[in-house]
């Protein structure tokens, strides 16, 4: 008896050992090849509190290769295209089959849910949707001014009737809002469909997902207006209550609603497989280690090959008289003379990131206020006050490739002809900053 205990206690740790092995392997990986990928934030965050609510398995007994599939195809398409987005939904699928070859199908909402929290849809948000956010603030002060309230609109912040100068936060569009709104919907989806014991299609989920980010473009044009009629200063309590009760309101409850309504209408129930035993676990084995394998030599030898390209021969070439030069990451260069820093960043293919002058200056530890938009004679520009401790600068950027400048994202990124490059100019004086913008929009610097 005791000899029979003790074999199917030996079996028991063997087979949670393997249970945990695959899984162990991928995430020892993606530490590896993510690293500096993630910054410590919400994100992270969220992904730790919601990852066992979300990664629930779909159909028991079913077992599929779908997502070591997937995983190979992003894989294939970083060593193509080099964008850091690709590889962690490369590593995220192969993180999702490992679990699923234990388990059973997990279903498409745990990739939702990977690309809710990637810093990629953080930056999709922050860079495509400012002209978005400074719709938003103008409407917001045109509702402002139907009630009775007297204020002037200056891009991202307000002058209000007794002249004082409102800031709005550079990230009133929600930038974290907009992450917590979309991983909030996928829970609420998780527990809807545990709840109801029926699972919704790719066409519903998609559609809560349109639903969703329409919801937070209207949530925060109603933030913002709270946040000016109220004075609720960036920072303050006030700040912080009004934009989580507004996502309450306006966004998590409306989508509360509609997921109830999907799940009667379009929900489907889930039918238990019977196809028989899980992958021989050497073969899922084989399998992930594989790809571990490949994700670590094609990330390495892809980092590698970028250090020792040239990024922008022309950018590398050019000489600003007065000014010293220095190499910064990612070919950006630094040109710098006493009271004016110019930051000029190299060019980039459409589906790149471009390293936004407001990102980098808030990851820096700055903050923007005031940013708007100005124009300086046919060429429009964006201009902002960056501030840290006691310190006060001024800044503006646009994007530029000699003949044309523009602010506008998709005039950039789809033009043909001669690249942009970012030129980002920081001066401690305004009037000297209208003075350099002037001369540099009139050169043709490439």
């Amino acid at each position: 008896m005791e000899a029979i205990l003790e074999n199917k206690t030996g079996q028991g740790l063997t087979a949670r050992f393997r249970d945990w092995l695959l899984p162990a392997l991928v995430l020892a990986a993606a530490v590896y090849v993510l690293n500096g990928y993630f910054m410590p934030g919400i994100q992270i965050a969220l992904a730790m509190l919601l990852a066992p609510f979300v990664f629930r398995v779909k159909t028991p007994g079913s077992y599929s290769y779908g997502y070591a599939i997937a995983a190979a195809a992003f894989l294939v398409l970083y060593y193509f295209l080099t964008v850091t987005v690709l590889l962690f939904l490369s590593t995220g699928c192969l993180l999702l089959f490992s679990i699923s070859c234990r388990s059973g199908r997990l279903g498409i909402l745990p990739f939702l849910f990977l690309v809710s929290i990637s810093p990629a849809l953080k930056y999709a948000v922050s860079v495509f949707t400012f002209s978005i956010r400074l719709e938003l603030s103008r409407y917001a002060a045109l509702m402002l001014n139907r009630i009775g309230m007297a204020v002037e609109n200056k891009g991202a912040y307000f002058i209000m009737p007794d002249g004082y100068s409102f800031s709005v936060d550079t990230a009133c569009i929600g930038l974290n809002l907009f992450n917590t709104g979309l991983c909030v919907m996928i829970l609420l989806v998780s527990f809807s469909q545990l709840r109801s014991k029926k699972d919704l299609g790719i066409f519903p989920l998609g559609l809560a997902f349109f639903a969703t980010a329409i919801l937070l473009v209207l949530t925060n044009l109603l933030r913002i207006v709270a946040i000016v009629l109220f004075r609720s200063e960036p920072g303050t309590l006030g700040h912080d209550l009004i934009g989580m009760g507004a996502l309450v309101v306006y966004t998590l409850l409306p989508v509360f609603f509609l997921i109830r309504w999907m799940i009667r209408r379009f929900g489907k129930t889930p039918q238990e497989s019977q196809e028989g035993q899980p992958p021989a676990f050497r073969k899922s084995l084989g399998i992930t280690l594989a790809l571990c394998l490949c994700l670590i030599i094609i990330s390495g030898f892809l980092k590698q090959r970028d250090q020792l390209q040239v990024k922008d021969a022309k950018l590398e070439a050019l000489v600003l008289p007065g000014y010293s030069k220095s190499l910064k990451e990612d070919g950006v260069y630094e040109f710098l003379k006493p009271g004016v820093l110019i930051y000029i960043k190299p060019a980039n293919k459409a589906y790149e990131s471009d390293h936004p002058p407001a990102m980098c200056w808030q990851a820096s530890g700055f903050r923007l206020d005031e940013i708007s938009e100005q124009r300086f004679g046919a060429a429009t520009i964006l201009k902002a006050v960056l501030k840290r401790d006691q310190a006060t600068q001024y800044t503006a950027w646009w994007y530029d490739n000699g003949s044309e400048k523009t602010v506008s994202q998709w005039q950039w990124r789809f033009s043909k002809g001669e690249p942009y490059r970012i030129i980002n100019i920081t001066t401690n004086d305004s009037q000297k900053l209208d003075s350099l913008c002037r001369r540099y929009l009139a050169q043709k610097l490439f």
